[in-house]
């Protein structure tokens, strides 16, 4: 016994000092992605990154790199980034919500304080994926990651300078299928207005995932503001209401007020994200209701344009078990958008040294 002790306090040391990688999502250690800027060629800005593939090992994580999409081209320049660095543990990747907070199990450690990050040079790029080089991130305090929850990382950059060329990250996805979007009827002038009140809508598939975006212009100020649902579209107008309607009401989701300019931004309040797609192949016809106390119509109601979309019917070939989430323009601000590319099963890919 006492042999087999004093082995492990000797060995001890050459634990802590060997240094292992895994990658997420699992498939980016054989297979490149494609390029993306975010978040490494911008700022300012706050980032999410959930994995939830590399569970089930403890691991010392002591820094975390990423590396070029795959190609021929060299990559000479830098960035100098301001930013800071946390780890925690993680909801699951399809259980993400826009709060950044909300996805923590727990209180996220900093592991990079505050400073000037160096990325580059990447140098060449290559088939068919590019090395883990020149986009490291060592850690200030090792991160214990028991595995049993998923581990995500989290970046709030504060600015970001440029010298020379500097390659997008590499980044993998899972299958997505987009619905879509055709129009069936314009909006009607809202008071204060001078062109028509104009919804906008967008509907994705990743994975079994689907998200739903929808956004409006030129809606009456500081209005309260429904999203109608339907499964018919009546196409129908009505003395005093400001507009014709387009769906037959069979669902109706409040999505709050519009903003002192009469919107409500894409990827905003009107903005959803289920789990499973509840209708493959099904038809729905979509439209916005907002209060107009301006108006001049016996109905004091403004109906935006009206739209029409066949939910996805993706039988998904990859997964991704991982997850992004980022907000422009602020490092510390709370909320995500959701108007963006493959939240659900879209990561970067990512070495953690352990």
């Amino acid at each position: 016994m006492r042999t087999t002790l004093l082995t492990a306090f000797v060995a001890f040391p050459a634990l802590l000092a060997a240094q292992n990688t895994v990658v997420s999502p699992v498939a980016a250690a054989t297979t490149g992605g494609g390029g993306n800027t975010i978040p490494w060629n911008q700022g300012p800005m706050r980032y999410m990154q959930v994995h939830s593939d590399i569970k089930n090992q403890f691991r010392l994580v002591n820094q975390i790199g990423f590396r070029m999409p795959p190609g021929t081209t060299a990559y000479t320049g830098t960035r100098a980034i301001d930013l800071e660095l946390f780890l925690g543990d993680t909801v699951d990747y399809d259980e993400v919500q826009t709060t950044f907070a909300a996805n923590y199990t727990g209180t996220p450690q900093l592991v990079v304080t505050r400073k000037i990050v160096n990325m580059g040079p990447q140098g060449t790029q290559a088939q068919p994926f590019s090395p883990f080089a020149g986009m490291d991130i060592p850690f200030d305090t090792p991160f214990p990651y028991l595995g049993i929850k998923s581990l995500g990382w989290e970046v709030r950059i504060y600015s970001n300078t440029l010298t020379g060329t500097f390659s997008p990250s590499d980044a993998l996805s899972s299958s997505n299928q987009a619905a879509t979007v055709t129009t069936t009827g314009a909006g009607c002038t809202a008071s204060g207005k001078t062109a028509v009140m104009t919804m906008t809508a967008s509907l994705t598939q990743t994975c079994y995932h689907l998200t739903t975006i929808f956004g409006l212009t030129n809606g009456p100020n500081s209005a309260v503001t429904v999203l109608a649902l339907g499964t018919t579209n009546p196409n129908q107008s009505f003395p005093g209401l400001c507009g014709t309607l387009y769906t037959d009401l069979a669902a109706v989701l409040n999505v709050g007020t519009t903003d002192a300019s009469g919107t409500i931004p894409r990827g905003g309040s009107a903005s959803y994200f289920f789990k499973t797609n509840p209708a493959p192949g099904a038809t729905v016809y979509a439209q916005m209701h907002s209060l107009d106390l301006g108006s001049s119509q016996t109905i004091p109601v403004a109906n935006s344009s009206g739209t029409r979309f066949n939910l996805p019917t993706l039988v998904p070939t990859t997964v991704r078990e991982a997850t992004r989430l980022y907000l422009f323009g602020s490092a510390t601000g709370t909320v995500a958008s959701l108007d963006i590319y493959g939240i659900i099963g879209y990561a970067l890919a990512t070495q953690f040294k352990y």
